[in-house]
C-alpha cells in the first residue's frame, strides 16, 4: 500500500535496496550508520539468532547452535533481571526476559488481551536501567503515543525517566527551575551576545553542555495526543540551552530590523548596508543554533518513539541504537520494519500475526510477499525467539476459549479477575446511581448531559423484560446491601440464527461488498435491547461486522433510531479491521453471509474470525445463518457450535416485533 506522502514511499523503497545489498556478515552495507544489517543474514539466510543465557532454545537447538557458533561463545550473559512492574505475570517475565538475552532478534507473541504493550513497556525500562539506547517504533501515531504513555507511567522507580528529564551523568543537566537556574541562563545568554563578535571572526566559543533528555517522541505535534506533548521533540528542543541562544538570535533580528526601517536617508547608506550584513549573519547563526539544537537532543536521547516512518526522517538519519522495539510489528509493513531496523543492532518484534495483518493493495505486491509480515515470518522460521504471553485480562472464559482452541494451541487462559465477567440485566442503571438523574434528568447513558426525548424512550426502556426472547438469565442473591434482593447476569456468547428467515445476503450495485438489510435489523435490534434493558451503555456496546456494505446498512439504522432516541447514536459501528486493537464491553457481531451454495468470502479467514469475536469483554452476540456459515467451512462451522455449546440460542425470528 503505498503511502500518501512521497517521500515515505521512497524511503521505504531505499530500506529494501539497502537490504539487497547487504552480504554476508553485513558486507555491503556501512555497519557503523546500519548496525542492523546483519540481522538480514538472520531473518533472511541461515544464520541463527543467538541467545546470552542460551535458555530460550530447545535442548537439541542448544547443542547445535553451540556447535555451529564455537567462535561465538563470548556472548554476553545476562542475569536474572528485577521487574519494575511488580504485577507482571509468568509469561509476561518470561518475555521479557528472552528479549533481554537475545544477540539478535527476539520476539513477543502477545494475543489479545495478554498484556503485550506492558511487556514491551517492561522491556524498554529494563534496557534503559542497563544504559542501552532504544528507539521504540510503531506503525501508527496513536500506537505509538500509547506506548509513550506507558512508558512514562510506568517508570516510577526511576526518576531520571521522565520526558523532558535530564540524565545524571551531565551535572549541567541536574539543576532544577528555580531562581538560581533562570539568573545562570542570563548571564550565559549576556555572555553569548559577548562572544558571537569573536564567532564571527571565526574564534571558538566556550562550549556549552548538552542538553540529555532521556526520552523523546518525534513526529509533527498536531498528530500527537496531548498527553504526550511534554515528551515531543519540540517541547525538548525548546527545553535547550542552544533554543534559548536562538531565540536571542531572533531577537537581535527583530532589533535590526527595526533599526533598519529608521535608516532610510541617503546618508544612511553605509550604516544601512553593515546593518543589512550583520542582519544576513545573525539570520544564519539562528538556523544553525536551531539546528544545532535539535541535533543536541536527539543524539543524547537514550529512548526515542516514532513512527516506522518516521524512523527514515532526517532527525534520525545519522543516529544508532543498540536496540530497535517495534510494537504492533504484525500489522506493519516490511520494508518499514527494515528502515527502522537498520539502526540497531537488536530487535524486539511484538505483535500477533495470529490477528490481522496490513491490507496490501498490490496483487503483484502480495503476490511477491510484502502480504506477510517480518513478524510472521520471523516467527515460522525461528519460533524459538518468540515467547507467547498466555493470561489474557479482557474476556469472560468462555469467549476466550474459542480464541484459544483455534488460534493458540488451547495455552491461553483468563486471568481470575475477567474470567466470569458478564453483563448484569439493568447494570448500567446501577452504575449510574440506579437510572434517571433527580438534578439533570437525564437517563443514566446520556453521560454527556444531552436531555434524552423521554416518551418514546422511557417506553421502549419499560417495555424490555429480557433482552433475549426465551433466553433465562442466571439469577444470583445479590451482594449490594443496597440491593437485597437478586442479580441476573446475561450469558457471555448468544447465537441468533436468521436460517429459514429469509434474511438473504445482497451485492452492492456500485461495488463488491455485501450487505443483509433484514440481518442488520436483527443486530440493530439485539444492540437497542441491550441499551433499553440498561444492560450495557452505548459507548460500551459495538456493532461489527466483515463488510462495508453491511456497516452502512447498520449506520443508517442507527441515524433512524437516534432521531427518537440520541443516546443510541453513541453505539460503535465498524468494520472488523477497523475495530483492530480496540475493544467493548459488548459485541454485536454480523456475519452477513446468507446463499444456497455456502459461500463465506473472507470471513472464512481465520484471523479475520480472531479479531471479530476477541473485540468483547464480557458479552458477544453472533447475528448468522448458520446454515450458510457451517456448511462447507470446517472452521467456521467450529464457531457456531462453541456459541450453541458455550452460551445461548435465539431465533432471528423472534425479533420480529422490534422493527
Amino acid at each position: 500500500d503505498r503511502p500518501a506522502r512521497e517521500g515515505s514511499h521512497k524511503r521505504l523503497v531505499d530500506a529494501v535496496r539497502d537490504v539487497g545489498k547487504v552480504g554476508e556478515g553485513g558486507a555491503g552495507v556501512d555497519l557503523a550508520r546500519f548496525p542492523g544489517a546483519r540481522l538480514v543474514e538472520v531473518l533472511f539466510g541461515s544464520t541463527r539468532p543467538r541467545f546470552a543465557n542460551a535458555r530460550s532454545t530447545p535442548r537439541e537447538e542448544r547443542e547445535k547452535q553451540k556447535d555451529e557458533t564455537a567462535a561465538e561463545t563470548s556472548v554476553r550473559s545476562v542475569p536474572p533481571f528485577k521487574p519494575i512492574n511488580r504485577d507482571l505475570d509468568r509469561s509476561q517475565r518470561d518475555a521479557v526476559s528472552n528479549a533481554l538475552e537475545a544477540e539478535d532478534v527476539a520476539l513477543i507473541h502477545g494475543p489479545p488481551g495478554t498484556g503485550k504493550t506492558t511487556a514491551v513497556v517492561e522491556y524498554v525500562l529494563q534496557e534503559r536501567q542497563r544504559g542501552r539506547r532504544v528507539l521504540c517504533c510503531a506503525a501508527s501515531n496513536v500506537a505509538v503515543d500509547t506506548l509513550v504513555e506507558r512508558l512514562l507511567r510506568g517508570d516510577r522507580d526511576d526518576d531520571s525517566f521522565r520526558a523532558g528529564s535530564t540524565g545524571p551523568a551531565r551535572k549541567s543537566s541536574s539543576r532544577k527551575k528555580n531562581g538560581a537556574e533562570k539568573k545562570d541562563l542570563e548571564d550565559r545568554r549576556r555572555r553569548d551576545k559577548t562572544a558571537r563578535s569573536e564567532t564571527r571572526e571565526n574564534k571558538p566559543t566556550k562550549k556549552e553542555d548538552p542538553v540529555s533528555e532521556t526520552l523523546i517522541r518525534l513526529g509533527h505535534p498536531a498528530r500527537l495526543l496531548p498527553s504526550v506533548l511534554s515528551a515531543s521533540l519540540e517541547a525538548a528542543v525548546a527545553r535547550s540551552d542552544d533554543s534559548a541562544l536562538a531565540r536571542d538570535c531572533e531577537r537581535e533580528c527583530a532589533d535590526l530590523r527595526r533599526r533598519l526601517a529608521k535608516l532610510t536617508s541617503r546618508d544612511d547608506r553605509a550604516e544601512r548596508n553593515d546593518a543589512r550584513r550583520e542582519l544576513r549573519r545573525v539570520q544564519k547563526e539562528t538556523k544553525a543554533r536551531q539546528k544545532k539544537a535539535v541535533t543536541v537532543v536527539v543524539s543524547n536521547a537514550r529512548v526515542v518513539c516514532c513512527t516506522l516512518s518516521g524512523a527514515l526522517t532526517s532527525s534520525l538519519r545519522n543516529e544508532t541504537f543498540d536496540v530497535v522495539v517495534i510494537d504492533e510489528a504484525a500489522q506493519a509493513l516490511e520494508p518499514a520494519c527494515w528502515g527502522a531496523m537498520f539502526k540497531g543492532k537488536k530487535t524486539v518484534l511484538a505483535g500477533d500475526h495470529l490477528q490481522l495483518p496490513p491490507t496490501v493493495l498490490s496483487d503483484e505486491a502480495s503476490k511477491k510477499g510484502l502480504a506477510e509480515t517480518l513478524f510472521a515470518r520471523a516467527h515460522s522460521k525461528w519460533p524459538e525467539t518468540a515467547v507467547m504471553l498466555t493470561t489474557q485480562y479482557r474476556m469472560h472464559a468462555s469467549i476466550a476459549q474459542w480464541a484459544s482452541d483455534e488460534m493458540y494451541q488451547g495455552r491461553l487462559v483468563a486471568a481470575p479477575t475477567v474470567a466470569e465477567r458478564r453483563l448484569v440485566f439493568g447494570g448500567a442503571r446501577r452504575s449510574e446511581s440506579n437510572g434517571l438523574s433527580e438534578v439533570t434528568d437525564r437517563c443514566a447513558c446520556c453521560d454527556d448531559g444531552t436531555r434524552c426525548r423521554r416518551g418514546a424512550q422511557e417506553s421502549s426502556f419499560a417495555s424490555v423484560e429480557n433482552v433475549y426472547p426465551g433466553v433465562d438469565v442466571d439469577i444470583v442473591p445479590s451482594r449490594d446491601d443496597v440491593d437485597a434482593n437478586t442479580t441476573s447476569f446475561l450469558p457471555a456468547l448468544v447465537l441468533i440464527d436468521t436460517a429459514g428467515c429469509g434474511m438473504e445476503e445482497r451485492v452492492e450495485e456500485e461495488g463488491d461488498s455485501t450487505g443483509n438489510p433484514g440481518e442488520a435489523r436483527v443486530a440493530f435490534a439485539v444492540a437497542k435491547r441491550l441499551v433499553f434493558s440498561r444492560s450495557v451503555k452505548p459507548t460500551e456496546l459495538g456493532i461489527i461486522a466483515p463488510y462495508s456494505a453491511q456497516v452502512g446498512l447498520l449506520r443508517e439504522l442507527r441515524a433512524l433510531a437516534g432521531v427518537e432516541t440520541p443516546e443510541l447514536l453513541k453505539i460503535e459501528i465498524a468494520t472488523v479491521d477497523g475495530f483492530q486493537g480496540r475493544e467493548k464491553d459488548a459485541i454485536v457481531l454480523s456475519a452477513t453471509r446468507s446463499n444456497e451454495k455456502g459461500d463465506v468470502g473472507f470471513l472464512a479467514d481465520k484471523r479475520r474470525m480472531n479479531v471479530a469475536v476477541t473485540r468483547a469483554r464480557m458479552h458477544c452476540v453472533l447475528v448468522c445463518d448458520t446454515d450458510t456459515v457451517g456448511r462447507n467451512d470446517a472452521f467456521l462451522r467450529r464457531l457456531v457450535a462453541h456459541f450453541e455449546a458455550r452460551g445461548a440460542y435465539v431465533a432471528a425470528s423472534e425479533f420480529d416485533d422490534d422493527g
